[in-house]
């Protein structure tokens, strides 16, 4: 806030020289807003930048490295040539040796204490946080289509919502997903209990321990709630592993993933086919066997939560609707490739319970319920505006004229979602709706 003070000197900073980095997503409409607008201000008030503003985006096929890597190089060649190093002094090699962020201890004294039927993110719940239990969890494809697209019907604690809102979830990993990785540890000797509480502790202050760890923890919890057991490694990984491994082979490979030049070798490896991190560290059994408990946490990211649309309305419905298609899809590997997070809402049952909390979109409907709207929802895309549709059908203020929906899918009898529904707003003259189906013809028709 100091610095966006309009009463500063515009040489308030003429000694700074600087550089900035920002780490963000390009699907987001204010893109590294932050360090674009810190870049600005401080070259404002005299600063000199040593090298140009650098834009990591997560949306690049190697996430942030695809700009950190270049803009972290050129930050050393600049600092070398302007601030040059000793004779006696060298800079780190990359291969530096990687000191864990925290610390790991087995606490035995408290071993049956521990809730295993509560989340482990029980204890950091806020105020906005809810339990929604699902109602309904219906197929609406037809069995003989290629993607199944749910409709998930959630009972809230009558949280309220509008048109255009999203609902977040926190997904958990599928038991084959966890057996899976904890055979990949037992066969390379890493002996960790599955019912072992651990204590997890900082080993700096710079680096503390997140909410959610600082509780005793079962090495089962983190295997269900905390691993993203299906995260597609980075560079990082590689460089831990290079650090552990006993074989010359396996850091070679781990050095060459780590190193500028092998880029397009470890996009090749790993991001492409979309191996995981499991699959990972089967295919490196002389590193692995070298992992601690500590280097797990380090090498493994923590489950994000979901964000979706919602496609039901507050004063309609009295639940949360969510359209999910399931990810399911094919690559080079054997192995078929899943979403952590379709399939986990997939298995869930009537009475099943999951934490949730409403996130404001910035899908921002007309607030003048008697203007018209025109919307372009193909697939699940239509989540949205399902919402918007029977807001204004509660209400009492729908039409042809001022609700137009054009839809699109490829079949009309496979995949129409919601079909039901939309066909009856059409024909009680409440909603215009223009469909578009792509395979039922010869000529191609697109919803765009």
């Amino acid at each position: 806030k100091f610095l966006l003070r309009k009463n500063l000197p515009k040489n308030l900073l003429c000694n700074l020289r600087f550089g900035v980095i920002g780490l963000g997503d390009s699907s987001y409409e204010k893109f590294n807003y932050v360090a674009k607008r810190l870049h600005k201000r401080l070259l404002q008030l005299g600063a000199q930048a040593i090298l140009p503003l650098g834009l990591g985006d997560d949306q690049h096929d190697l996430g942030y490295d695809g700009a950190a890597d270049v803009w972290e190089k050129q930050l050393w060649t600049e600092l070398l040539i302007n601030y040059p190093l000793p004779n006696s002094i060298q800079p780190l090699p990359k291969d530096y040796k990687t000191e864990p962020r925290w610390n790991v201890s087995v606490n035995s004294a408290i071993k049956n204490s521990i809730n295993k039927n509560q989340s482990i993110y029980y204890s950091t719940r806020r105020h906005t946080d809810f339990t929604a239990v699902v109602v309904d969890n219906e197929r609406l494809t037809s069995s003989e289509h290629f993607q199944d697209v749910r409709l998930l019907k959630l009972k809230t604690d009558g949280q309220e919502y509008a048109p255009g809102d999203l609902v977040v979830l926190r997904p958990k990993n599928l038991n084959w997903q966890i057996e899976e990785f904890k055979e990949v540890l037992v066969s390379n000797s890493v002996d960790i209990q599955s019912s072992a509480v651990l204590n997890i502790s900082e080993n700096n202050s710079q680096i503390p321990v997140p909410d959610i760890l600082k509780q005793n923890i079962t090495f089962d919890q983190l295997c269900e709630e905390y691993f993203d057991l299906m995260a597609i490694p980075r560079r990082h990984t590689f460089n831990v592993l290079a650090q552990i491994t006993d074989s010359e082979l396996e850091k070679e490979k781990c050095l060459e993933f780590t190193s500028a030049e092998g880029q397009d070798d470890l996009y090749t490896y790993v991001n492409r086919v979309k191996r995981n991190i499991v699959e990972v560290l089967r295919d490196f059994p002389h590193a692995t066997k070298n992992l601690t408990q500590e280097l797990l946490l380090e090498i493994i990211p923590p489950i994000k939560p979901r964000e979706f649309s919602i496609a039901s309305s507050y004063k309609a419905h009295d639940e949360i609707h969510i359209l999910l298609a399931i990810v399911k899809y094919k690559t080079k590997l054997v192995k078929e490739r899943i979403g952590l997070c379709s399939n986990y809402l997939a298995g869930l049952q009537k009475g099943d319970e999951i934490t949730a909390w409403i996130k404001h979109g910035s899908f921002n409907f007309p607030k003048n319920s008697d203007f018209p709207v025109i919307m372009v929802g193909p697939g699940t895309g239509v989540a949205p505006f399902r919402s918007y549709i029977f807001e204004r059908y509660k209400e009492n203020n729908s039409n042809p004229t001022n609700l137009i929906l054009f839809y699109g899918c490829r079949y009309k009898s496979k995949d129409f979602l919601c079909r039901d529904e939309f066909e009856k707003l059409h024909a009680e003259e409440k909603l215009n709706l223009i469909c578009a189906f792509s395979r039922d013809q010869d000529s191609k028709i697109y919803v765009q």
